[in-house]
Order: structure tokens, then C-alpha cells, then sequence
């Protein structure tokens, strides 16, 4: 029996969707059964645009994407896709200014970076 729950626990499934069609770069999931006493949180980012300062053309135009608790993502692309701009984001290494994003449903811009950093 404890056998079969940690094959489980183990089991991967993979898809690929949420396709962005603008920046060429795709987003990967890998979902893992992991036990409950896993850490996570859940991500979700709502209409995210960023354009670097002096540019005129955004880096990241209206990007919407969710990751659930527990699930790992890889977000994949070509150069100059806005992956590494989508990945400075994340931690306010850039301030979020159009659009949001939301660790466990909280506006990472109403958390303490020392908090934002550590989850």
C-alpha cells in the first residue's frame, strides 16, 4: 500500500497550452502529486503589460496565466520572447504597473519584498 501512494505522489502529468501567440513563448506545466504537507502557493497573473523605460513597443502585452499550488511551470520561447522580463517580474525586480499578479490571491505589490522573496 505505501508503495502505490508514493508511485502517486510520483505521477507527473504534462500538457502544454496558454500558447502567446505575440511573444512566441509557451508555457510548459509539469503538475506533481506531491503530500499535503508539500509547501506552495498558487500564482496568477492577470493582464500583465511592461514596456522598459525609453521603449515604445511593450515587452509584454496583456499576459494571463495561472499556476495552481503544487504545479511547476517552464515558460519557453524564442530571443527576446519576454521570458526573462515575464521572470524579473515575479519578484518586483521591475515594479508591476499594468495588470497584476497575485501569490495565494495577495497583490504581490502589498507584500514586503522580504516576504515576496521567500515564497
Amino acid at each position: 500500500m505505501e508503495a502505490a501512494r508514493t508511485e502517486a505522489e510520483n505521477e507527473v502529468r504534462r500538457e502544454h497550452r496558454n500558447d502567446h501567440p505575440d511573444a512566441g513563448y509557451r508555457l510548459c506545466r509539469q503538475t506533481f502529486l506531491v503530500p499535503a504537507t508539500g509547501r506552495g502557493a498558487s500564482l496568477n497573473v492577470r493582464k500583465l503589460t511592461f514596456s522598459y523605460p525609453g521603449r515604445t513597443a511593450p515587452a509584454l502585452r496583456d499576459v494571463s496565466f495561472t499556476v495552481a499550488a503544487g504545479e511547476r511551470v517552464a515558460v519557453v520561447g524564442r530571443t527576446g520572447s519576454g521570458k526573462s522580463t515575464l521572470l524579473r517580474l515575479l519578484p518586483r525586480l521591475w515594479p508591476v504597473s499594468d495588470g497584476s499578479i497575485l501569490l495565494d490571491g495577495v497583490d504581490v505589490n502589498r507584500l514586503r519584498l522580504e516576504q515576496l522573496r521567500a515564497a
